[in-house]
């Protein structure tokens, strides 16, 4: 009993004492961004200006008693503890300390400056401030990480790399300094760089390095000279970059130096020479060459030497073979024959000239034998005109009517020209022509969360993956949008076509890297071959509906066209159609399916279910339409009348059920859960209906949380912030299921039919569900069965420890008026 009483004394007087700390830095506490907070000199909690780190839900009543350890991060707890200690014994902090507060399992960083504060009438307290510097944490990291790597790298690089303060003042240089310009490092550093650079060139320059920092830019280029160590100047290709803050603020720069003195003195070695060639040249403006008859080149003319970009002295230490085109030489060679043995007296022709940057260009050649008084053979001589222009305008003009603009595929109409061409030559070889088409999965969703710049880049690198897995010689073309299709002619084998296609599919299960997004898609594909009588038209449609199966049948994968297939595709089509009118009509209604208590029989919550009226009159439950209405995009103006019906109708059953409200899961779908304008959709229809976000549930899948998109990650937050409980549905058929409820906040898990089906047959079943409750229980999550369809199967889950059921033995889906009678 005294020690009992000795604890409530002490109790009393550590209320009395935070009560007292805190009226006396109420008013540095009132005026301060900063959280404040006063703690024993053991670390105990006294008092807290406010929630800590800015957490609602933190109470402040809560803290006060609580240890360093129950808010501080356990990684910082030994240097916080050192920190608390130091200002025990010096009075304060001389510099901040960074540590990380925690609440389950986040935490943020935050800057502490403390102070000790002596009571002549009580024990000593210390008083800390806290601020949060995530940002700068952040930000300190990344900039640390990066300057170490551009360090690692300059200190290797055979060029010179320094930075510089605002001011232009040298604070680093590489050691490659002393082998490029003979200067120390020690003697570059603490210089002003103006110091080592050639007035003229720095007076040419600083303009446009003033002009880019002024204007915000980050880099520049030019030649410059830079002073040596012997005091010789040296040219330099220099490139410069702007350092900036994430304010924009000026921080310094880095500069390259890179060692171009030879490029330099043989520039201006090569201008000389061609000063004084275009001073003893005159002549034609085409191209003339004097060629010997071992086919040397030995004399040539301004014109040339223009069109060719060689120079004179380059040019006559060659063949002639050397500038023309590979694929000439043979051509060529003959034409110089026939002109030795007399057989023609000169030759007019087309040729392909190799340019000294490796370009091909096409000229019109004359080219005569020239021969002395005696008819000997003396040398040939050449005229080039340059018709480069003309011949590059008519491929243009070829190109761009007969391919596509964005990936430089063969166009649609090119596509059906070489469809007719293959079944003509099919036709009579007997050799059947193929024709693959594919579609990019989900490519929508690409545009829609991440722009059309995206979509069009990923689309040129899906064509160039394309190329690299068919065969040389098919035609591969974009038929449109994010279809591609591929010709396959003259096949001896037509199964090579169902190689082919296999070979794509796995090509697009490796991502595509675009920009910094690393992004999936996978390819559906589908396959016809031709036949006697069918024509370019049938073909395309019939890769088409093999394509659309392959889709069907859950995408990834190839189809092979059939009449079956065709049959099958036509019937998705008109559901679509079907759907469509039947959202112009108002036919569909929402149905709810109750979820009861194994215990006691109560009614705790229903699944809203759709259903679609048919005009036929027959109702026809989701199961029927979901997916065609999910593909087709209608799933989105679908999932959003059943988000409003949904509320209105728990706004009704709950008004008058404040202590045992009626919860409504609503499933979303894998569309819906990426779809920017969710949360708006939810947000309208709780304020249109006035009902609670705590009367709903969203259901969500494995399949919809697998897409790693921003939308996703965006609405679940959004939907959790909102009170909204979320279910995760069909557990335990997926693969990463565990993950999930580390990562994602989920209320109630929907035990899988298949598990509840043999559980008075199974001892396994029973062990799994037993394990998959116990699991639950630990986490503090509810489980609801699936597909309870006899007594046994619920005394089973009863015994088991899972509380709550749903399925045929209790109740199917039933409109809202029997609701009404099972709640009353």
């Amino acid at each position: 009993m005294q020690d009992e009483g000795r604890e409530q004394r002490s109790e009393s007087g550590l209320a009395a004492h935070a009560r007292r700390l805190a009226r006396r830095l109420e008013l540095v506490s009132s005026n301060s961004s900063d959280i404040v907070v006063g703690v024993r000199v053991d670390g105990t909690i006294l008092w807290a200006s406010r929630p800590l780190v800015l957490w609602d839900t933190v109470d402040q009543e809560a803290l006060v008693g609580s240890a360093p350890c129950d808010v501080i991060h356990p990684d910082d707890v030994e240097a916080s503890l050192a920190a608390l200690a130091r200002i025990v014994t010096e009075g304060r902090l001389e510099h901040s300390h960074v540590l990380r507060l925690r609440k389950g399992d986040e935490h943020r960083w935050v800057s502490v400056d403390g102070q000790r504060v002596d009571d002549p009438e009580d024990e000593a307290t210390i008083v800390l401030s806290f601020r949060v510097c995530d940002d700068e944490i952040r930000a300190a990291t990344a900039l640390a990480e990066s300057e170490h790597q551009y360090r690692l790298l300059a200190e290797n690089a055979t060029d010179v790399v320094y930075s510089i303060d605002p001011s232009g003042e040298c604070n680093w240089v590489s050691p490659s300094v002393t082998e490029v310009l003979g200067w120390q490092p020690e003697e570059f550093v603490g210089r002003h760089v103006i110091e080592f650079m050639h007035p003229d060139d720095l007076a040419t320059n600083l303009p446009e390095f003033q002009r880019i920092m002024a204007e915000g830019g980050s880099r520049g280029h030019a030649d410059m000279r830079y002073r040596t160590a012997d005091g010789t100047w040296r040219w330099m290709a220099v490139t410069g970059r702007v350092i900036r803050d994430e304010r924009g603020v000026l921080r310094g720069g880095i500069e390259s130096l890179r060692d171009i003195q030879a490029e330099v003195e043989a520039r201006d070695a090569l201008e000389k020479s061609e000063r004084q060639f275009r001073l003893a040249m005159h002549g034609s403006p085409a191209g003339m060459a004097v060629v010997g008859l071992d086919h040397e080149l030995v004399s040539v003319n301004p014109a040339l030497c223009e069109m060719l970009g060689r120079t004179e002295s380059w040019l006559c230490s060659h063949r002639v073979d050397d500038v023309l085109h590979p694929d000439e030489l043979e051509d060529d060679h003959l034409t110089r024959r026939r002109l030795l043995a007399g057989e023609q007296d000169d030759h007019v022709g087309e040729r392909s000239l190799l340019t000294a940057g490796g370009e091909r260009i096409a000229v019109l050649h004359s080219v005569g034998l020239l021969r002395d008084h005696e008819q000997q053979p003396l040398f040939f001589v050449s005229q080039f005109v340059d018709i480069t222009a003309r011949k590059t305008a008519e491929a243009h003009l070829e190109f761009a009517a007969t391919h596509d603009a964005l990936t430089g595929l063969a166009n649609r109409a090119h596509l059906v020209d070489e469809i007719h061409r293959s079944i003509s030559s099919s036709n009579r070889s007997g050799r059947p022509t193929a024709v693959v088409m594919l579609d990019l999965d989900h490519f929508k969703y690409v545009n829609d969360s991440l722009g059309h710049a995206v979509g069009d880049e990923l689309l040129r690198r899906a064509a160039e993956r394309l190329r690299g897995t068919v065969r040389q010689g098919d035609l591969v073309a974009r038929h449109g949008g994010d279809e591609f299709v591929v010709v396959m002619r003259d096949l001896d084998d037509p199964t090579e076509s169902v190689r082919v296609a296999q070979r794509i599919v796995e090509t697009f299960r490796s991502p595509v890297h675009v920009g910094h997004a690393e992004l999936y898609t996978t390819a559906s594909v589908g396959i016809a071959v031709s036949r006697k009588g069918v024509d370019a038209d049938t073909l395309l449609s019939e890769a088409d509906t093999a394509m659309y199966v392959a889709k069907d049948e859950g995408r990834d994968r190839y189809s092979l066209f059939n009449d079956d297939l065709r049959a099958a595709v036509t019937e998705r089509l008109r559901l679509e159609v079907g759907l469509r009118h039947a959202l112009e009509r108002d036919e569909f209604d929402v149905w709810y399916q109750p979820e009861v208590d194994l215990c006691d029989g109560s009614l705790t919550a229903v699944e809203a279910l759709l259903r679609w009226h048919h005009p036929e009159g027959r109702t026809y439950s989701a199961d029927r339409f979901i997916e065609v209405a999910e593909d087709s995009g209608l799933i989105v103006e679908l999932g959003a009348m059943v988000i409003r019906r949904a509320c209105a109708q728990t706004a009704k059953w709950n008004r008058d059920r404040p202590l045992h409200p009626v919860v409504v899961r609503i499933n979303l779908s894998t569309r819906q859960l990426a779809e920017p304008t969710l949360l708006r959709t939810i947000d309208d229809a709780l304020q249109a209906t006035g009902a609670s976000p705590f009367w709903l549930c969203f259901e969500i899948t494995e399949t919809a949380i697998l897409r790693d998109l921003a939308a996703v990650d965006e609405n679940l937050r959004g939907i959790r912030w909102r009170g909204i409980e979320l279910a995760l549905d069909d557990f335990g058929t997926g693969y990463a299921s565990l993950s999930y409820l580390r990562d994602i906040p989920v209320a109630v898990l929907k035990l899988d039919k298949s598990f509840v089906r043999n559980l008075a047959t199974s001892e396994f079943d029973r062990r799994l569900v037993a394990g998959i409750v116990g699991l639950a229980q630990g986490l503090h999550v509810e489980v609801t069965a699936e597909g309870v369809e006899d007594e046994r199967q619920a005394a089973i889950l009863r015994d088991l420890g899972c509380r709550r059921a749903q399925g045929f033995l209790f109740s199917g889906a039933v409109p809202p008026c029997e609701i009404d009678a099972m709640l009353t």
